[in-house]
């Protein structure tokens, strides 16, 4: 069965569950006396916009994220229920100006959580339950001028393509490069039209790797207070040869008609996003992605109304999302959904920017398979300080 990951979201607090990690991560930061930002990645995209404005800052001195969460997994009847707590320290530092021809970034991750890591492959996770490892590691060089620019990254780096949780986990890294170069209009018409290409492997967990290789054309311009953003491009994604164990281990249906993760997966991609940050915030997504081989289509849909910036400024938001039986390789798509292929889903999000740095997130799951019965379902709670 195309079973997906538990990495969704939960609310339902049981009486008699530990929840140590969570205290560990409240009481952490409660304790901070440090008041630095960092980029909050909501939108999944490089252009998203900072939680709070980031002051200057020494170089040796890291921005920092802590996330501590609850969750409760109800995969249907006969099946027992998955509860777990998890919390995740990132720390971030940058050696050059953010306006400078070069920056090296690093970063690290590290976990604590309720459930080990041995179930992390079978439930496709993209982070472990517990442990530390290199989040980052990204020489940058670029130009910019008031026409347009370039800039390029190697080493460890996040994916810079726009794209969705249906064909890629934004907390996943690629060991390889990426880069893009634009033109934009001085009176800000245009803000970029340009190329961004992405090659490298895509670092899974146990050393796990899948190749990408993807180009996306990017046309984004403003009208009044209005973001209108349009990108499409071919990806290209193959199980490194000696990984296929790890594969099929995570995917034990390898009927070529519905999944084998032997094959290339040749998507094409295209989508447009729509979005205002003044007056009333609002955020719209789509994305379209069409493997190229099966002629099936997958596709996701994103509505955000209200701000995750604005304190006391209440955020709610619907994601839909259509998985084709070869939608996608179940290890590089999004950790909020359980199944990767075969099954349709909606998430529903509130959120609250407060005082201080932090947020609260509660979020509901309600996704099936086509071919069965009963939904999964899963409520997540999530509580963020930044520093």
């Amino acid at each position: 069965m195309w079973i997906r990951r538990t990495s969704t979201w939960s609310s339902k607090i049981s009486s008699n569950h530990k929840v140590k990690p969570c205290l560990v991560f409240l009481l952490l930061a409660s304790s901070s006396l440090v008041a630095q930002d960092t980029v909050l990645n909501e939108g999944q995209s490089p252009d998203s916009t900072s939680y709070f404005k980031e002051p200057e800052r020494k170089w040796w001195l890291p921005t920092w994220e802590l996330n501590g969460w609850h969750e409760d997994i109800d995969r249907g009847p006969g099946k027992p229920a998955i509860i777990r707590d998890r919390s995740r320290l990132r720390l971030r530092w940058q050696i050059g100006e953010d306006d400078g021809w070069i920056q090296f970034r690093v970063g690290s991750a590290h976990y604590i959580g309720s459930d080990g890591n041995r179930n992390n492959l079978a439930r496709f996770d993209n982070e472990p339950s517990n442990g530390s490892r290199l989040d980052l590691a990204d020489l940058r060089i670029q130009g910019f001028n008031a026409n347009g620019g370039a800039e390029l990254h190697g080493g460890i780096v996040e994916n810079g393509l726009l794209s969705t949780e249906s064909i890629w986990d934004p907390d996943l890294r690629v060991i390889g490069g990426f880069g893009r170069a634009f033109f934009r209009s001085p009176d800000g018409l245009f803000d970029e039209i340009g190329i961004r290409a992405i090659t490298g492997d895509a670092r899974l967990l146990e050393g796990g790797r899948v190749n990408i290789a993807a180009v996306q054309g990017v046309a984004k311009f403003t009208i009044g207070q209005v973001s209108w953003t349009f990108f499409g491009g071919p990806w290209n994604l193959k199980a490194r040869e000696q990984d296929l164990a790890k594969f099929h281990r995570q995917n034990p249906i390898t009927d070529p008609e519905y999944y084998n993760p032997t094959t290339n997966y040749p998507l094409t991609t295209y989508g447009l996003a729509v979005s205002a940050s003044t007056g009333f915030p609002f955020e719209i997504k789509a994305l379209r992605h069409t493997n190229r081989t099966t002629r099936e289509v997958g596709g996701e849909l994103q509505v955000f109304l209200g701000s995750r910036t604005r304190k006391w400024f209440p955020q709610i938001g619907w994601v839909r999302q259509i998985m084709a039986p070869s939608s996608q390789l179940g290890s590089v798509n999004g950790d909020l959904w359980w199944f990767h292929a075969n099954a349709d889903g909606s998430r529903y999000i509130a959120a609250l920017a407060l005082p201080r740095k932090w947020l609260v997130q509660y979020s509901y799951l309600d996704q099936r398979l086509r071919s069965a019965k009963d939904a999964l379902t899963t409520h997540r709670v999530d509580v963020v300080k930044r520093f």
